[in-house]
């Protein structure tokens, strides 16, 4: 969002995310830890665009940021065609 790139808006509808120091961590206690096996998912609960955009602007003020009314639109669903791709 801070860099403006409008096309890739629809990507942020819902995000989750995760700091990298707890990420570091999480490996670490996996390295450090025998009995880990398989795949492991190191993520927060998910955060809406509106939520992104809030937190943008309060923590960037100097930063151009959309306009409410662009990540409003973002937000809406879309419709969808009922009509089959040749």
């Amino acid at each position: 969002m801070i860099l403006g790139n409008a096309d890739k808006y629809t990507h942020l509808h819902k995000l989750s995310l995760v700091h990298v120091d707890d990420l570091v961590n999480a490996h670490i206690f996996l390295f450090e830890n025998s009995n880990a096996k398989g795949r492991y998912i190191c993520s927060s609960t998910p955060t809406s665009i509106d939520e992104m955009y809030r937190f943008l602007s309060i923590k960037y003020p100097n930063f151009q940021m959309p306009t409410v009314g662009v990540i409003k639109s973002i937000m809406q669903p879309k419709p969808r065609s009922t009509r089959k791709s040749k």
